[in-house]
């Protein structure tokens, strides 16, 4: 990934193509240190990219939460009956 993106170009140019599709908040240069910083942990250190998964997996888990939530009542709502 980092020789994919050396700078906000690159991030423009992906999102642009539709290769890169992410929600982040921040602007195209954090993205860009965002993906270095990810890209430079050490293989060698398994517990340390357990540490980065179990973060993704929790952001992720935090904002599908209230989707779902909001999908529950929509069905219970629109479609509980005949």
């Amino acid at each position: 990934m980092s020789m994919l993106i050396n700078g906000e170009e690159d991030v423009k140019e992906l999102r642009a193509k539709g290769i890169l599709q992410v929600i982040f908040n921040a602007g195209d240069e954090e993205l860009v240190q965002f993906l270095r910083n990810i890209t430079a942990l050490p293989e060698s250190n398994p517990q340390a990219l357990r540490h980065v998964k179990q973060q993704i997996s929790t952001y992720f888990k935090s904002k599908s939460l209230p989707l779902i939530v909001a999908f529950s009542e929509v069905k219970q709502r629109y479609f509980s009956g005949p």
